[in-house]
């Protein structure tokens, strides 16, 4: 198995939470280039407008990805929820996803 790996160049910041008294944390979504992989969105301590770190992408040279096959809810609240999906047989999670809003639709 063999994977070539890039750092994205675009992401985008998706949510804020937190204040002065707990702390806060930042999210971002990165966008991949064509036919590579993200392994779910990043999220990094405090108010920044951008990631520290690199965040890698991945073009698959052989079957080393595989779409979910279904969500289960993590955590939401009125704005936002986060899900963690659930991989086909023979596959691991390494990621989350985010998203504005309670989606049922992936509740299985």
């Amino acid at each position: 198995m063999s994977l070539n790996v890039t750092a994205a160049e675009t992401y985008r910041k998706m949510w804020e939470y937190g204040d002065d008294d707990i702390g806060s944390v930042s999210l971002f979504r990165v966008k991949a280039l064509e036919s590579y992989r993200v392994l779910g969105d990043i999220v990094e301590k405090g108010s920044v407008s951008h990631p520290s770190d690199l965040i890698p992408t991945f073009y698959p040279t052989e079957m080393v990805f595989a779409n979910p096959v279904s969500f289960t809810l993590i955590w939401s609240d009125s704005t936002c929820s986060f899900w963690r999906p659930v991989p086909p047989d023979h596959y691991r999670v390494c990621y989350c996803d985010f998203f504005f809003s309670f989606l049922s639709m992936f509740i299985h």
